[in-house]
């Protein structure tokens, strides 16, 4: 996934450091699932950093002129 949007001149911005990107493989399964291979507390930081209204808030950001290479 973080080849397509920087393919697509997209940049995910503040990502939880401890929560599966998706299409990040999971030592569980032999192959990725997206949401479905994110734990309970993985889940909850998830829906913290959307909710979160501060500047560090999971959000992605447009930069069309730049696409950038992952």
């Amino acid at each position: 996934m973080p080849q397509k949007l920087g393919q697509s001149g997209l940049v995910c911005m503040h990502w939880p450091d401890a929560v599966l990107f998706p299409g990040q493989e999971c030592a569980s399964r032999s192959k990725p699932k997206g949401i479905f291979d994110l734990t309970v507390p993985e889940c909850t930081q998830l829906l913290a950093a959307l909710r979160d209204t501060g500047p560090y808030r999971l959000h992605f950001k447009s930069v069309p002129r730049q696409i950038c290479k992952v």
